[in-house]
């Protein structure tokens, strides 16, 4: 669907892109066909959309042999989306927020293109309630990408880079001009794919625990866990437990120290 036949179309519907939904419609079938490929191949029995919009990925998701779910917010998208697939006994509609969504528990692909005021709180979901994820397919923002992938001692590192560290293997697919879509964004997008490793990590707790070490990034790491711990000489003990030095700040510190340091924590617990 290119960009006249999006406006035509969105026209007809008495539709137009929303804001506040961060709506940028994909209109480049080159793009929408090579990594909806991705998810089309691999051994996920269920294939999840995220925002399907007109859908332009949708198109090439639905004669897959498996089952897929368009998860769209917007009423109006969502009902234009049940009408254009009503003779597909495979796809389901889901005219809900995803953050509102369950996912099944199964062998689950998950396909994206995010929108930016959303992106952390959708790829969180995906990560931490799925213990079958096979694919995640997601298109950002560019500038998304250096705080998806900050390293540590950046400004961007935080607990989102770590948890995608942590849990799984990121890899870069292709970039997507500005103009692949309706509106143009003002930069252009990224898609990565994201593949669930084993990490044996309680990773709801510890991600927990990662983000309230970085409410206060100004603070030392030890004054942060202060905040957990609530005794000085406790969240002492802990951060030289992991080899940390206490005046160490959140954003200097490699993923997998965090782990240390929470099961350090956590032993803390047992043993108390």
């Amino acid at each position: 669907m290119d960009k006249l036949s999006t406006i035509a179309l969105l026209e007809r519907l008495g539709l137009a892109p929303q804001k506040r939904f961060g709506q940028n419609f994909l209109i480049s079938n080159s793009v929408s066909e090579k990594i909806t490929k991705i998810v089309i191949d691999d051994e996920s029995e269920v294939i999840y959309e995220i925002g399907p919009g007109l859908g332009a990925l949708s198109d090439f998701l639905v004669d897959a042999p498996k089952i897929i779910k368009l998860v769209e917010i917007d009423h109006g998208l969502a009902f234009f989306l049940q009408h254009r697939y009503e003779q597909k006994s495979n796809v389901e509609v889901i005219d809900k927020d995803v953050l509102k969504t369950s996912f099944l528990d199964q062998k689950i692909s998950v396909i994206s293109n995010l929108p930016y005021y959303i992106t952390t709180s959708i790829i969180e979901k995906v990560i931490l309630e799925n213990k079958q994820l096979v694919n995640f397919v997601f298109m950002v923002q560019q500038e998304v990408s250096d705080r998806l992938f900050a390293s540590p001692k950046s400004k961007q590192y935080g607990p989102l880079s770590i948890l995608l560290n942590l849990t799984g293997v990121v890899k870069h697919l292709i970039n997507a001009d500005r103009t692949a879509f309706y509106p143009a964004p003002n930069v252009n997008s990224s898609v990565y794919t994201f593949k669930l490793k084993e990490h044996g990590l309680d990773i709801n707790g510890l991600y927990k625990f990662i983000k309230v070490l970085f409410l206060m990034r100004r603070k030392t790491l030890y004054n942060n866990l202060i905040t957990i711990v609530k005794d000085k000489d406790s969240a002492r003990l802990l951060i030289e437990q992991s080899g940390l030095a206490l005046n160490v700040r959140p954003e200097e510190v490699e993923a997998q120290v965090f782990v240390v340091l929470y099961n350090a924590y956590k032993q803390s617990l047992a043993i108390n």
